[in-house]
């Protein structure tokens, strides 16, 4: 972040040095119809079920109690999770796209770039720009869809200082995870946005594939913890930013991590 989103369907956010801002996923809410809200999500008796405070944020919950226990009406596969202190808010259940953010983070930080957050995404690839002048992103060719080959590629970046990829299993899913980082004084990529006009700087980083809607860069101060997991033909990730300042560390976003539950079969 610091401009780690680029979102095209639902609006642009631009922010510093013309760096790329983030902006609540590009996807719009699903088409199919929501789920029943699950029991857990249930306000008392009588009363309504939350109303998402993000107006692209599909059926997200919003604010969460501690301890609760909640489950995605409309992200596949379904997540289950908790989180252990007031103050997480749930700003997008979508059907491809889910964010966690943090206490003392909201999502007008998010799209500015000044709050961490917790993104989940349930089919992602390294992203190049693969139609200059224009900054719009597709996969690297040929790159093959699994975990270990997507780390691999990310590792053989020059610009990008990577830590060694781990296995990690996160609720039930398998794969990889690694830490991203931009190297001093690495070179940026240059595109002309083709909604404003403006030309940005950026180094892409991951986009979205099927209902997974987003286009990610990755700034300079960022770190940026990546977990590729297999899920079906996809691979699964999730995005942990810890923004320089922000009310937040890495070590609590990745624990919230490991409390994520994905549905059997995924």
């Amino acid at each position: 972040m610091l401009g780690t989103k680029l979102c095209r369907s639902a609006g642009l956010a631009v922010g510093g040095a013309a760096l790329l801002a983030g902006c609540s996923s590009a996807a719009a809410p699903s088409a199919s119809p929501p789920q029943t809200t699950p029991a857990a999500q249930v306000s008392p008796a009588g009363s309504s079920p939350p109303v998402c405070p993000n107006p692209d944020g599909g059926t997200c919950v919003g604010p969460l109690t501690a301890g609760q226990t909640y489950r995605t009406a409309t992200f596949q596969p379904a997540i289950t999770y908790t989180v252990p202190a007031a103050g997480w808010s749930n700003l997008e259940d979508l059907s491809g796209n889910f964010l966690l953010v943090p206490p003392g983070n909201n999502l007008a930080g998010v799209n500015a770039g000044t709050s961490d957050y917790i993104g989940v995404y349930t089919a992602i690839t390294p992203a190049t720009l693969d139609q200059l002048p224009s900054c719009a992103f597709g996969p690297p060719p040929g790159l093959a869809g699994t975990p270990a080959a997507m780390a691999t590629w990310f590792e053989r970046q020059r610009p990008l200082a990577a830590t060694l990829p781990q296995p990690v299993t996160v609720g039930g899913l398998h794969g990889l995870v690694l830490d991203l980082k931009l190297r001093p004084q690495a070179k940026m990529q240059t595109c002309i946005d083709d909604l404003t006009g403006k030309r940005l700087h950026m180094y892409p980083l991951i986009t979205g594939l099927f209902h997974s809607e987003l286009e990610h860069t990755l700034v300079p101060r960022l770190t940026l913890r990546l977990y590729l997991l297999t899920s079906g033909h996809h691979v699964l990730g999730i995005e942990v930013d810890d923004i320089p300042n922000a009310p937040g560390r890495l070590q609590t976003l990745s624990a919230e991590v490991n409390r994520l539950q994905f549905a059997a079969g995924s």
